[in-house]
């Protein structure tokens, strides 16, 4: 039984165990299950196949890693997913192991420095065995609770975050292989420090300086492991959020450059209306005159290219008529309350960015709707030294809210989705807060600002 216990076949649980917590979102293979039980099969008979007393940190190295190399050799059989991500499973499962199994080899020898028991499954030379059948229960116990409760926490807390964050999506070939020789020379220094340094040095030493020591050395294991999490999660986190960023100033360059080249349309097409009009009530006064059928059909097409939305700040204006120009075109209601006296604090291209994102989110949302619910209200609203932007609209179906936005509805993600990430990045970066409701099915955002006296 101690042969089974405190060795590899029991490692090999552990880690396949860690591992299993985070492969479950990935695409099986064809034949996955007599795949994936076969492939157990195998893993075990290859840990029985190691000697439980192998010596030496070459050979103890090498045991682990050849291990570990195996269930990555049977996630990519049974997943069908690239292999960057059966790495990142791996190294993220042992990561997981390699923390419970520390904690327990410290409980380990604080206990054993203590009261002279212990029984280490792992190195069952190093400090001797207690093997009588009360205290193997008791430290089984622990191990239990402990295994229990390191898996249970990293279940909760980081298996969400790798669905959050993508992160099978993203590019971290770098980022793995640095983490792989991160755990590489922490499975070398721990087999050192574990296996010859305490044979060597601390049975000469005073058991208050051995504790100090093996605390000083799990310690170092832990903190290499917690690094490797964070270098997991968190690195690829940022690298997502700064690849967002730089999408969202690559949009934002284009906006500029669409604004400059709407406002000289609008501003053509204005011209053009006005001489239209000018020309039409001409025709009108003249003895030919015109039959009122013609009149009319002439002012309607005139009038849908000159907005009703005339505001005391032409980017806004700009942005208005030309939203104005789609919901006529989609037979959608747009009601306006505009007080912009106070929007100049912002450039014109972020209004046009800002305001652009927020009308074209809500057309897209109402778009769906029945015509007779096809209806955005819009207020801009100033008292002292606030600013408040309210948009609503209707919609269909279930919103699904990701870091604080909802996520896009649209088949493609993408070239979809930035718009309420431009609309965040714009809002911050004039230090303002913004809130969204979606109570009843009615969309409403509200941006904050407050202004400068």
């Amino acid at each position: 039984m101690n042969w089974f216990l405190s060795f590899n076949p029991l490692f090999m649980f552990e880690l396949l165990m860690a591992e299993s917590m985070f492969v479950v979102s990935l695409k099986h293979r064809k034949g996955f299950t007599w795949k994936i039980l076969v492939g157990i099969v195998v893993l075990f008979d290859i840990s029985f196949c190691f000697p439980p007393n192998v010596k030496g940190v070459a050979l103890q190295s090498f045991q682990f890693i050849t291990l570990f190399a195996s269930t990555l050799i049977l996630g990519l059989a049974c997943f069908d997913t690239p292999f960057k991500n059966i790495i990142f499973c791996g190294l993220i499962g042992f990561t997981i192991q390699h923390i419970a199994s520390e904690l327990y080899e410290l409980f380990n020898s604080i206990v054993h420095i203590y009261t002279g028991k212990s029984f280490d499954f792992y190195s069952p030379t190093v400090l001797g065995q207690d093997n009588s059948g009360q205290s193997l229960y008791f430290f089984f116990l622990i191990y239990l609770c402990i295994f229990i409760l390191v898996y249970g926490l990293s279940v909760w807390l980081l298996a969400p975050r790798i669905i959050q964050y993508d992160v099978f999506k993203m590019n971290t070939t770098s980022l793995l292989w640095m983490v792989g020789f991160l755990m590489l020379i922490d499975d070398i220094i721990g087999t050192v420090i574990i296996n010859i340094l305490p044979l060597k040095v601390l049975e000469t030493l005073q058991s208050q300086t051995i504790l100090v020591i093996e605390i000083l050395l799990h310690g170092y294991n832990l903190l290499c492991c917690f690094l490797a999490i964070v270098l997991l999660i968190e690195l690829p986190r940022r690298s997502q959020t700064e690849a967002e960023l730089q999408t969202i100033v690559q949009l934002r360059d284009k906006e500029k450059n669409q604004y400059k080249v709407m406002k000289e349309n609008m501003d053509i097409i204005n011209i053009k209306c006005h001489d239209l009009k000018h020309q039409l009530h001409t025709l009108i006064d003249s003895d030919k005159g015109l039959a009122s059928e013609e009149v009319e059909k002439i002012g309607n097409a005139v009038n849908i290219y000159q907005s009703a939305y005339q505001t005391d700040n032409d980017a806004l204006n700009v942005v208005l008529m030309e939203k104005d120009m789609i919901c006529k075109s989609k037979n959608i209601s747009l009601s306006c309350i505009i007080d912009a006296a106070k929007l100049n604090f912002m450039k014109p291209y972020d209004i046009y960015a800002l305001f652009g994102n927020i009308m074209d989110n809500a057309i897209e949302a109402v778009s769906k709707l029945d015509p007779d619910k096809r209806s955005i209200g819009l207020q801009i609203n100033s008292k002292g030294n606030f600013l408040t932007i309210t948009e609503y609209n209707g919609y269909q179906g279930t919103l699904n809210f990701r870091d604080g936005l909802p996520l896009t509805t649209k088949q493609s993600e993408t070239y979809h989705g930035y718009g309420m990430k431009s609309i965040r990045y714009i809002v911050n970066q004039y230090k303002g807060n913004m809130r969204i409701s979606t109570e009843k099915n009615i969309f409403e955002l509200i941006v904050f600002f407050q202004l400068a006296k």
